[in-house]
């Protein structure tokens, strides 16, 4: 069963097995990867909005911009594509 409690304002969940624990960044290197995530599913949900991809789950847009906004303000910015070659 869920366990719901509260930390700098927002409502987090936690669940008692440890193999389901939802993880919340602390480290810098877990910071990149919760940004590098975040930035990608903004750009799945675009790419749905101009009809280029169908399916696939529902994007929590309010929580992905949230995410690159606390991790801008720690100096973690998303990492940039690589440029592809020929």
């Amino acid at each position: 069963m869920p366990q719901e409690i509260k930390r700098h304002g927002e409502l987090m969940e936690r669940r008692e097995a440890s193999s389901s624990f939802v993880k919340y960044p602390k480290t810098k290197s877990q910071w990149q990867e919760a940004v590098d995530a975040a930035d990608f599913w903004l750009k799945v949900d675009s790419l749905r909005k101009y009809g280029l991809l169908c399916g696939g789950p529902t994007i929590n847009v309010d929580r992905c911009e949230a995410i690159l906004r606390r991790g801008e303000k720690k100096g973690v910015f998303p990492t940039p594509m690589p440029k592809v070659t020929e």
